[in-house]
């Protein structure tokens, strides 16, 4: 496991999703549906830990005794993410396969020395395709 990464639980969670579908075509009894998205959210705990920088919930920025940021305005971490998806509907259940790209990573960017850098918001037409995630799943996700 990466220990720079941020793997966050918390009591506190925001999430937000849009979702349009439309029709592609009817094959076999078998309905065949695209789907554009958007996802929105973070997790927060309430309580402060010192293990874990900005994972407290906060609505304006907190200094440690060494005037170091532990945390910040809740909304300047929230992450966005963006896709498209097929959506298989075989009347007894829906088969779901998305490609999603994180458009907004809420997490700072420690490098080998340990400075933060900030770098949230990506254009979706950077990259590879190994910036992309695919999903497969049953049924609707909300």
């Amino acid at each position: 496991m990466n220990p720079t990464l941020f793997y966050q639980t918390g009591e506190f969670k925001l999430d937000f999703n849009v979702e349009y579908r439309f029709p592609i075509i009817t094959l076999f009894g078998i309905k065949y549906e695209g789907a554009l998205f958007v996802d929105a959210g973070n997790v927060w705990t309430t309580y402060p830990d010192s293990t874990r920088r900005f994972s407290q919930l906060r609505w304006t920025p907190t200094y440690d005794e060494d005037n170091q940021k532990i945390s910040d305005n809740l909304f300047k971490y929230i992450a966005v993410g963006t896709g498209f998806g097929l959506r298989l509907d075989f009347a007894y259940f829906i088969f779901r396969l998305d490609v999603g790209l994180k458009l907004r990573n809420p997490y700072p960017h420690i490098d080998d020395l340990g400075v933060v850098t900030e770098q949230f918001w990506r254009s979706p037409f950077q990259g590879s395709w190994q910036d992309l995630n695919l999903n497969l799943g049953l049924g609707y996700p909300f």
